[in-house]
C-alpha cells in the first residue's frame, strides 16, 4: 500500500506543476487515459531441427561428393541406399572413389591402385646403307622378221622380198636381208608369197594340195557283249498283280467207310500278287463224291463247297515256280439222296470251318496242284476231308513287257 500511495502522490504533483505552467486562457490540456498495455500471449518455442547424418562418398576429383546410407562395402564397389529412403540402391565402383566419411566420423581411404607407365626406349639403329647397282640393260638384238616365198614343189625360200614383177620376183636372202645381193626366182615356179611383217599372204600360182590316200582299214569284228541280267529292285515288279486260276481235278474222300469214293472238283481263284513270290486271294470251290448204293436202293451225291482265303509263296522268277500256300474258310456239306422210284431229298448240313495246304509248280500259265483239305464236322463226329489233284490255267498275271 505504501508503494501505491506513494506512486499516487508523484502522479498529483506533476499534474499540478503542469498547471502551473501553460498560460491563462488557455485551457489546460486534459491527459489522455492511456490504456493499459496488453499482455501478449506466449508462443511456444520451436525445436531446433536436427540435421539428418548420412555417409559420404568422395569421388577422385575431391569436390564430387554422393550422400546415402552405406550397406554393403567390397573389394571392388559400394553399394549405399540414398537419402531420405531404403528401397532406391545404387552402387558405385572404388575405382571412381577417394574416401568414404561415414555417418559417425569414421574415414575409410580407398587407395587406387598406381599403374606405372613403361617407357618404352627405341635405340636407334643405324640405317642400313643400300647400295644399288645400276645395271645398264643391254639393248637385245631382235631377229629381222623375213618373208618366205613358198614353191610349188613345196620348198620355202627364206629372206627379204624386195621386187615383184610380172615374170620374176626378187628377194634379199636371209643371211644378209639388209644389204645382200638382191636374188630372183621366176614367177611361175611360186605358190605364194608370205609376208612376215604384216602375215600377209599372196598367191601367185594356185596349186591344188594332193591328199593323202587313206589305208582302207580292215574291219575287226567286235564279240557281242552279253546281255547284262536285268535286277530288279522290290519297288520294280516283273509279273503283273491281277491274275485268276481256274483248275478241274479229281478229289479223292478220305475216312468215309467207303460210302463216297471218286467224284470231280472244280475250283475258281482271283488273286492279287503282292510281289512278284507272294499272292494272296479268295478260293471259291465245288467237290461232289458219288456214291452208287448208301443203302437198299438209295444212292447219294455229296456235295462239298468251299469259301477260303488263300496265300501263296511262288520261289524264283523264272517261267517254272514251284509254289506252296494254304488255305482256311467254311465248308458247307449238302447231301442229295435219290431212290429207285428217282425221288431226290437233299439235307443241308452245318457249315464246318477247314483248312487246306497245297504245293505245286507254276509253268508260266499253265498250273498243276495237290491239295489236302481238312474239315471235321465235330458236332456230329463227321469227317469231312478229303484229297484233291487239279490242274488249269492262270488268266492274267504274266510278265510285263520291257
Amino acid at each position: 500500500m505504501s508503494r501505491l500511495s506513494l506512486v499516487l502522490f508523484v502522479l498529483l504533483m506533476s499534474s499540478f506543476y503542469s498547471l502551473a505552467q501553460t498560460p491563462a486562457g488557455k485551457k489546460p490540456a486534459t491527459a489522455k487515459p492511456t490504456a493499459a498495455p496488453q499482455k501478449s500471449k506466449a508462443q511456444p518455442a520451436k525445436k531446433p531441427v536436427t540435421p539428418v547424418k548420412t555417409d559420404k562418398l568422395y569421388q577422385l576429383d575431391g569436390t564430387t561428393i554422393i550422400r546415402g546410407t552405406i550397406f554393403k562395402v567390397t573389394e571392388d564397389s559400394v553399394s549405399y541406399y540414398t537419402v531420405g529412403t531404403k528401397r532406391i540402391k545404387k552402387t558405385v565402383a572404388k575405382a571412381k572413389l577417394s574416401k568414404i566419411v561415414y555417418a559417425n566420423g569414421t574415414t575409410k581411404i580407398i587407395e587406387q591402385p598406381v599403374v606405372q607407365k613403361e617407357e618404352v626406349v627405341k635405340q636407334e639403329q643405324p640405317a642400313a646403307v643400300i647400295e644399288t647397282v645400276e645395271k645398264t640393260e643391254e639393248p637385245v638384238k631382235q631377229d629381222p622378221v623375213l618373208d618366205e616365198i613358198v614353191l610349188k614343189t613345196g620348198d620355202v625360200i627364206s629372206g627379204r622380198i624386195t621386187s615383184q614383177q610380172k615374170s620374176k620376183v626378187g628377194f634379199r636372202p636371209a643371211s644378209d636381208p639388209e644389204s645382200g645381193a638382191e636374188q630372183f626366182v621366176t614367177t611361175s615356179k611360186i605358190w605364194k608369197l608370205r609376208y612376215g611383217a604384216t602375215a600377209q599372204e599372196v598367191i601367185l600360182n594356185p596349186v591344188k594340195e594332193k591328199k593323202e590316200p587313206v589305208a582302207k582299214t580292215q574291219k575287226v569284228k567286235t564279240p557281242k557283249e552279253p546281255k547284262p541280267v536285268r535286277e530288279t529292285s522290290s519297288a520294280e515288279r516283273i509279273y503283273k498283280p491281277f491274275k485268276v486260276d481256274v483248275t478241274l481235278g479229281y478229289p479223292q474222300m478220305l475216312d468215309s467207310d467207303g460210302d463216297f469214293n471218286w467224284g470231280f472238283v472244280l475250283s475258281v481263284e482271283p488273286k492279287y500278287n503282292i510281289t512278284d513270290n507272294i499272292a494272296a486271294g479268295l478260293k471259291i470251290e465245288a467237290a461232289g463224291f458219288v456214291s452208287s448204293e448208301i443203302d437198299y436202293g438209295v444212292s447219294g451225291l455229296l456235295l462239298m463247297s468251299s469259301y477260303m482265303a488263300t496265300g501263296e509263296y511262288q520261289f524264283g522268277t523264272k517261267k517254272v515256280r514251284p509254289f506252296v500256300g494254304i488255305a482256311a474258310g467254311l465248308f458247307q456239306p449238302k447231301l442229295y439222296l435219290m431212290a429207285d422210284d428217282e425221288e431226290t431229298v437233299s439235307v443241308t448240313m452245318d457249315n464246318i470251318f477247314g483248312f487246306a495246304p497245297r504245293a505245286g509248280v507254276q509253268l508260266g500259265h499253265f498250273r498243276i496242284a495237290a491239295e489236302f483239305n481238312l474239315a471235321k464236322d465235330s458236332k456230329n463226329d463227321i469227317n469231312y476231308n478229303y484229297f484233291s489233284i487239279k490242274t488249269g490255267a492262270t488268266i492274267g498275271g504274266g510278265k510285263k513287257r520291257r
